[in-house]
């Protein structure tokens, strides 16, 4: 319990300087010792007496809900959580781009060129697109070889197999 609570205590002072407060950063062996909590500040969501209800909290903004629209309120640890969230997503979306340059190079390097937008058929129709000609190059030749090149993509056969796709194509979802 009391390794929990250092931990939180790390994280709270590094959320709190992190956002622009005045906290100082805690001297050399000070996470050492117990924090100590501060029972005077009260939360927004505390209730205010006006001396005639004190059943419901009032929250900032007037109503029941914060302007944000959100029913908790927003602190600083759910924004550095919000924000480590849109730094690991963004993270993913940098690397999943260099895997895909990493694998057109690689493709330049065994084909002598850059892969096309899509694979022709002898009539001229387009078949299937860039990102199955890297499949090979990207740890997926299993997934490349069930295709059928001479096919277009949205073939009965083809198209089966667009769920399989590797991620590295999809950006990670923000929520």
């Amino acid at each position: 319990m009391e390794n929990v609570l250092r931990c939180f205590s790390v994280v709270l002072l590094l959320t709190l300087v992190g956002c622009g407060s005045d906290a100082e950063p805690p001297e050399q062996g000070a996470l050492n010792q117990p924090a100590e909590i501060d029972r005077t500040s009260t939360l927004a969501t505390e209730p205010i007496t006006n001396g005639d209800d004190t059943s419901s909290p009032k929250k900032p903004g007037g109503g029941n809900f914060p302007p944000t629209g959100n029913p908790m309120p927003r602190t600083g640890i759910i924004d550095a959580i919000a924000q480590a969230r849109e730094a690991a997503r963004r993270s993913t979306c940098k690397n999943n781009l260099k895997m895909i340059g990493l694998a057109m190079h690689n493709h330049h390097s065994v084909h002598g060129q850059f892969p096309a937008a899509a694979s022709m058929s002898t009539d001229g129709k387009p078949l299937l697109s860039w990102r199955v000609q890297l499949l090979p190059f990207l740890n997926a030749a299993s997934l490349y070889n069930e295709f059928k090149l001479d096919e277009p993509w949205d073939s009965a056969h083809n198209k089966k197999l667009i769920a399989q796709m590797p991620a590295v194509f999809a950006c990670p979802e923000g929520n």
